[in-house]
């Protein structure tokens, strides 16, 4: 069996792409990133017609022979990819195995697996050299996989931030990069996360909230904006962060906004951090906003600072006005 490291595996496929791989991945992690990378690779822009997706366990023959003999007129190059394929039917497996035994043009398959299995196609993948097994990362491991999402995401992981991380997700890799994808958006343009990003982000139930309160918020959709708002208050959440975060956003969009004429979205995107997931929606928000009254939001928001960091004042009803008004 070949079994490389991932990293080495990700920079052969960066170089050349096989016809066939066959992924044993226990995590699910590591087969993401490399299906990522063969995707980066083989194909210029991807589109449903040249990526298709199939279970292995439910496609029939016939629909498998429809697909592969499809002609597009439109894209040579198809990749195939086939979940679940320790579950793979035993006369599927054969007929594959019988497929790869000719000559592959412009086709590329990949097959991914949880666990280990004895049928054909895999035999003949292992025999091939073309199946790879990734296992669960031992604990002492964990760390290095939270360093490498770091830098996937362009950030940099403080050690203290790291355990935090470990402590809260355990070692499921797509856990914890689906945590750190939420703290490099919280923390936008700031190349490093830090113990006190983690502790207050992912240890209080805060990360859905505002994100949903953002989302309403940048669509203009004033009731749904207020009746998160009045749940979150209720349920203890700071002011402070809620008003922070609501300037981080407001200050992204009005950036965004100035730089509509000067900059390439692509410039933009880059400038303010905001991840590739979120620009659509971004972008979004900011052509609806070229006429809105930044000036006089910079002004409320002064006053509102001024009086969340006030003693006795009513911060909930502070807050709440400064929102609406937007």
């Amino acid at each position: 069996m070949a079994s490389p490291s991932f990293e080495s595996l990700r920079d052969r496929i960066q170089k050349k792409i096989g016809p066939v791989y066959f992924l044993i991945d226990e995590t699910q992690f590591f087969s993401k990133h490399l299906i990522l990378e063969v995707k980066k690779k083989f194909l210029k822009k991807v589109t449903s017609e040249n990526c298709r997706t199939f279970s292995s366990e439910t496609i029939s023959l016939e629909t498998l022979e429809e697909e592969i003999n499809a002609i597009s007129l439109f894209t040579p190059q198809k990749l195939f990819i086939f979940t679940d394929a320790d579950r793979m039917l035993k006369n599927t497996a054969l007929w594959f195995s019988e497929l790869f035994k000719k000559e592959i043009k412009e086709y590329c398959f990949v097959f991914v697996a949880s666990k280990k299995s004895s049928h054909a196609l895999s035999r003949f993948c292992e025999k091939e050299e073309c199946l790879f097994e990734f296992k669960k990362p031992y604990e002492s491991q964990v760390g290095h996989w939270i360093e490498w999402i770091g830098k996937y995401y362009q950030k940099t992981i403080s050690p203290v931030a790291s355990v935090l991380l470990q402590e809260k997700a355990g070692g499921d890799l797509l856990v914890l990069e689906s945590e750190i994808e939420k703290l490099s958006i919280y923390v936008g343009d700031q190349k490093n996360i830090t113990e006190e990003d983690v502790k207050d982000l992912l240890y209080e139930t805060r990360t859905h909230s505002i994100f949903e309160l953002l989302d309403y918020l940048g669509n203009r959709k004033k009731d749904k904006t207020l009746i998160v708002l009045y749940k979150m208050l209720e349920e203890g959440e700071s002011e402070i962060f809620i008003f922070t975060m609501v300037l981080r956003y407001l200050r992204n969009l009005w950036k965004a906004v100035e730089w509509k004429s000067q900059k390439s979205d692509v410039e933009v995107q880059k400038l303010l951090g905001i991840h590739p997931f979120f620009w659509n929606e971004f972008r979004k928000q900011r052509d609806q906003a070229l006429k809105l009254p930044f000036e006089r939001y910079w002004e409320k928001a002064l006053e509102t600072d001024h009086l969340l960091k006030s003693v006795n004042i009513n911060k909930k009803d502070i807050l709440i006005n400064f929102v609406n008004t937007l």
